[in-house]
């Protein structure tokens, strides 16, 4: 599936990927959008952030249930 992102990509379209597994998505990714319980959690560029980074921001709004809006 993020082959056919990446086709998307290279012929200069955008695509929307929707995966709960942020390993699966990051490494072919421009930007990601956390959603927690239904809002928007965090909007992040990702040559602004690491994927521990971004971990770290999804396990907080895991435990606190604090929207962090990046």
């Amino acid at each position: 599936t993020l082959d056919i992102v990446q086709q998307i990509k290279k012929a200069g379209r955008s695509a929307m990927f929707i995966d709960h597994n942020i390993f699966h998505l990051y490494p072919g990714v421009d930007r990601m959008i956390v959603l927690a319980r239904g809002k928007v959690a965090g909007m992040y560029n990702k040559k602004e952030i690491t994927m521990e980074q971004l971990i770290d921001s999804m396990y907080r709004v895991a435990r606190t249930g604090s929207i962090q809006v990046k």
